[in-house]
Order: C-alpha cells, then structure tokens, then sequence
C-alpha cells in the first residue's frame, strides 16, 4: 500500500500542481518520513506494536482519502505530511512485529520471508494503483483502493499479533 503512493503520488502531484510544487511536496513527505520513522519507533516503545501499528495504518488511510482532494494545493501539503508520518510503517513495523509475533529462534527465517513478501508487495504496489487509474481513468479509485488496503492491512497485522499473543 505504501508504494502505491510512493510510485506515483510524483507524476500525479506534478499534473495537479507542477514539477515545482509536486518537487516540493515529494521532499516534504521525505523530510517528515525522517521524523515519522523515529515517532514510530517512539511510539511503538511507548504504547506497543498494536496501537503503534493502528496509528501507522490510520495515517496512511487517511492520507489517500485526502489524495482524493489533492487538487487542492493546502491538502496537497496535509496529505505530505500524513503520508510522511505514515510511510515509516513499511521500514519501522516488520523487524517489529516479527520479534513480537516469533521467537528469537525462529525471527530470522520468519523476518526473511515477511521481508520477501514486502518486497513483492512494495513492487506490485505502484503497479497496482498505475493499472487502477489506466482502467478506470482517474487515481481516485486507486487512492480509494490503497485506503482500503492500507486498513487492511492495518487489521491483518494487529490480527496475527494478537492471535500470535495467544499462542503463547
């Protein structure tokens, strides 16, 4: 779901805005990215892996309901913020929930293939909503479709920790 956004959201914002505004809004997202990253990891110490993960994934939802209303430029810079808060959830949470979730023993095979499966995803992400908006002829409904995924995915993970918790 983040590479949905983090493929395409430079062409779109450079047909809305510009290549000057687009520029200075990729860099925004990147910059707050920096800051998301250690507020993600402050959180997670605080609160724990569930909420920490709730809150990534709150964050990046909102931040395609908001691309829906892109075209304005003040939203523009909301959904920048948002999403640079939020994108720290693909590099942050998997080392994460992985030790959460397995035993030591078992993290680095379990964390191989979690991180293979990001890949896969991370690949297929800018794909997906790239096709979405070719088929249907408007990113919306691909900015919908990630919103959804990014709740999905959301619920998935805080699913397998909690049933991993009962296990234990």
């Amino acid at each position: 779901a983040n590479n949905g956004g983090l493929g395409q959201f430079p062409p779109v914002l450079a047909d809305l805005h510009g290549p000057i505004r687009a520029a200075t809004l990729i860099s925004l997202y990147s910059a707050v990215g920096i800051v998301g990253k250690i507020t993600l990891g402050n959180i997670t110490d605080r609160f724990g892996t569930v909420f920490s993960t709730i809150y990534a994934a709150v964050l990046l939802t909102v931040t395609y309901l908001v691309m829906t209303l892109a075209e304005n430029y003040s939203l523009a810079i909301v959904m920048a913020v948002l999403f640079g808060l939020g994108n720290a959830v693909g590099t942050v949470a998997p080392p994460l929930i992985t030790a959460a979730i397995y035993a030591p023993e078992d993290f680095s095979k379990a964390y191989g293939y979690l991180q293979s499966a990001l890949l896969l995803g991370m690949t297929a992400g800018s794909l997906f909503a790239a096709g979405i908006a070719d088929l249907t002829g408007s990113y919306n409904y691909a900015w919908i479709a990630l919103a959804i995924a990014s709740a999905f995915i959301g619920v998935s993970w805080v699913g397998a920790y909690r049933s991993a918790q009962k296990d234990k």
